[in-house]
């Protein structure tokens, strides 16, 4: 796992959802790096579970650094 509990980036890419481009919603720009991010919870850290927690996907805007963020990775 990377820096601040996000996952390796791939490089710039146009990414789709749900049969449509991605596009920021800041700029509108269509590339972005990938990352995945674990969604810590209070409790689960408490308990020193933060394994057992979800993870979401987010795509970094390429030119304003915006998140678009995104549960199911299966979409994209």
């Amino acid at each position: 796992m990377g820096f601040f509990g996000f996952g390796k980036s791939d490089g710039p890419e146009s990414y789709t959802a749900a049969g449509k481009l991605v596009t920021c919603s800041h700029c509108g720009c269509d590339r972005f790096k990938k990352r995945e991010a674990q969604l810590n919870t209070a409790l689960m850290s408490a308990m020193d579970l933060d394994c057992f927690n979800e993870s979401a996907v987010a795509l970094i805007c390429e030119d304003c650094g915006h998140l678009e963020w995104f549960i199911n990775e299966g979409c994209l």
